[in-house]
């Protein structure tokens, strides 16, 4: 500091100093309570704790492979299961309890069975898979009452129309067959798609199928002239 006439004149470095310190002072009140905000919304937000349902009601074991197909019975009392194991198995719905179980008679072991579907009427049902047929099986015994084949390639998806008087099923060459149960006869075959088909639904007046296949599309055709 420079004394003139008994009058501080302040040097500019002492003027900064002197200067600066409020602005400095402000500043960092100014970040430390930004670095609060920033804090408080760091914080994590509590993950809610999901509802945890009550246990299955019934647990049907007896199936020594993977279960690829399951179907209710029109009625709501059983449900008949298929898979890798090459076996369909029939259970008390509200039991649990096995009814039956069908090994296949022509290639035990090696017959991987993909889809099953009742007929509307519960008494019979129809179960497909890798051996290119499709049996009809008697749903109170477990008997099989006859096979139905032709097909050239695997078959997954599977459905009876409403009348139970005709089956149609998706092939793994993307073709879908529709046959006559009582004849035993192909009526026709659909060729609208590129994959294999999935899953099949007949619509409820019995006029048209829908076919989901592997290539990405749902078609819809008529189920009498394909």
């Amino acid at each position: 500091m420079i004394v003139v006439g008994q009058r501080p004149i302040v040097g500019r470095s002492a003027w900064r100093r002197v200067s600066l310190a409020p602005t400095l002072a402000l500043a960092l009140a100014l970040a430390l309570a930004a670095c609060g905000a920033q804090g408080q919304s760091a914080k994590p937000t509590p993950t809610p704790t999901p509802p945890v349902g009550p246990a299955a009601t019934v647990v049907y074991r007896g199936h020594s492979g993977p279960v690829i197909g399951v179907a209710w019975s029109p009625d709501g009392k059983r449900v008949a299961t298929c898979g890798n194991d090459d076996t369909v198995q029939l259970w008390d719905a509200a039991t649990g309890k096995q009814i039956w179980t069908y090994h296949d008679p022509v290639n035990p072991g090696n017959t991987y069975l993909f889809a099953l579907a009742w007929s509307p009427d519960g008494a019979s049902l129809a179960v497909g898979g890798f051996d290119l047929s499709v049996r009809i099986l008697d749903a109170a015994t477990g008997h099989q009452r006859t096979i139905l084949a032709g097909t050239t390639n695997f078959i997954e998806g599977l459905v009876w129309s409403p009348d139970g008087k005709r089956l149609a099923w998706g092939g793994g060459d993307g073709s879908v067959e529709v046959w006559d149960v009582v004849a035993q006869k192909l009526l026709l075959t659909y060729n609208g798609q590129t994959a294999a088909i999935g899953h099949l639904a007949w619509s409820p007046g019995g006029a048209q199928i829908a076919s989901a296949s592997y290539d990405g599309s749902v078609q819809v055709w008529d189920a009498t002239t394909g």
